[in-house]
């Protein structure tokens, strides 16, 4: 995975808090430019010194995560969310996290 820029972390009391507020959408095929998304996003995590982040906290609306723990790194792109019996979970907005990088600034809570 290449360096990647840091992005701008989107805040709720912030200017472009609506993206926040949006279903994101499916990212689809994950073509270069959704790579590149994942790279930035990894950056700006590292750097905002972050667990994990969602693309909609540095402005884009899709369904793309990146998490770091105890050095690993995960990335999701379009997950779906199953319950302990393997059935889909009807989709629910999930508007807050612990230690969300959105609702703290940037910063671990």
């Amino acid at each position: 995975m290449g360096k990647g820029q840091v992005l701008e972390i989107i805040t709720v009391d912030g200017s472009r808090a609506a993206v926040l507020r949006r279903k994101a959408k499916p990212a689809g095929k994950v073509t270069l430019a959704v790579q590149r998304l994942i790279e930035d996003m990894v950056a700006t995590m590292r750097a905002a010194n972050g667990l994990g982040l969602a693309a909609p906290q540095v402005g884009e609306g899709k369904r793309v995560l990146v998490a770091e723990v105890e050095e690993r790194l995960v990335t999701l792109v379009d997950p779906v969310l199953v319950t302990p019996k393997g059935k889909r979970s009807p989709p629910r907005p999930v508007s807050r996290f612990p230690g969300c990088s959105a609702r703290c600034g940037g910063r671990r809570g």
